[in-house]
């Protein structure tokens, strides 16, 4: 898994024929810039929790992803949704933030310090039922069984459309009251 490498298509809805970007690593080769936690993309959102009165079919998602480029076009793209959404680029700073006040944890594998199956181990052994799709350039099936077995509610491999991925956003929110493990 070369998450370097990886193509996204963008933009998804917006009237344009969905064109591929060019590889991240050339992307963003001699200004790579560290996604600060959060900060950017509105640390400690408020709004009701799926479920609550008031709930408008908005999620509040946490975005793990160590890729800067990656990590802002799925936000702006999730945002544009209306989810509220949290973001951290490192696996053992998003462990510490990862509470119950999240409908759904979008993780990548291969983050530093706390890689995804890891950081997904630890959310099921603190016993969050929050719905968790893997997002990651790893699509061999024994990764997949891995993180299904560790209790991923779903796994979308990378390159993706935002398409697909806001379509199983859709069917995470349609899960609400549904153990995740």
């Amino acid at each position: 898994c070369n998450e370097a490498d990886t193509l996204l298509r963008w933009p998804p809805n917006s009237g344009e024929t969905p064109r591929k970007l060019p590889a991240i690593s050339e992307r963003i080769a001699g200004r790579r810039r560290e996604i600060r936690g959060g900060a950017v993309y509105g640390e400690n959102a408020s709004r009701p929790a799926t479920g609550e009165e008031g709930d408008s079919g908005t999620m509040r998602i946490m975005l793990v992803e160590d890729t800067a480029d990656v990590a802002e076009a799925i936000a702006t793209q999730l945002r544009r949704l209306g989810h509220a959404l949290d973001c951290e680029s490192d696996g053992a700073a998003a462990a510490a933030r990862i509470g119950d006040d999240y409908d759904l944890l979008i993780l990548d594998v291969m983050l530093p310090h706390v890689d995804g199956f890891e950081l997904l181990k630890r959310v099921r052994e603190r016993g969050l039922s929050t719905r968790v799709l893997m997002l990651t350039a790893c699509a061999e099936i024994e990764e997949r069984v891995r993180a299904l077995d560790l209790g991923a509610d779903d796994y979308l491999t990378k390159p993706f459309d935002f398409r697909e991925l806001e379509a199983r956003v859709r069917a995470l929110m349609r899960r609400t009251g549904q153990d995740a493990t």
